[in-house]
C-alpha cells in the first residue's frame, strides 16, 4: 500500500499514477506501455479533479484500476494498494 497526496499544483489523477508507478517501480513517463494501461481508460481524470477539489472532507472516491484499488478523498489524500491485498 501507498499513499500520497495531491494539491494545487499535482492533481489527484497525476497523484494516482505517480502512486501506482511507485508501486511498480516505474517511471511515470513510461507508464502506459509498462503498466498497460492509462488512468483514461477507466475514468476521465479531468472529471475526477473536479470532484475531489474542494477540500471539505466530503467526497471520497473509489476506483479500481486494473489489479489496483484507489482511494482519493478530497482533503488532498489517495491510497492505493493491490486488490489481492484485501
Amino acid at each position: 500500500m501507498i499513499d500520497q497526496t495531491y494539491d494545487d499544483v499535482t492533481p489527484a489523477s497525476i497523484a494516482i499514477i505517480k502512486a501506482i508507478c511507485a508501486v511498480e517501480n516505474v517511471d511515470p513517463v513510461d507508464a502506459p506501455d509498462d503498466l498497460g494501461f492509462t488512468l483514461h481508460d477507466h475514468v476521465d481524470p479531468e472529471a475526477l479533479d473536479t470532484m475531489v477539489t474542494n477540500g471539505t472532507g466530503d467526497v471520497s472516491v473509489e476506483l479500481r484500476l486494473e489489479d489496483y484499488h484507489v482511494l482519493v478523498e478530497d482533503t488532498g489524500r489517495i491510497r492505493v494498494r493491490l486488490a489481492s491485498d484485501g
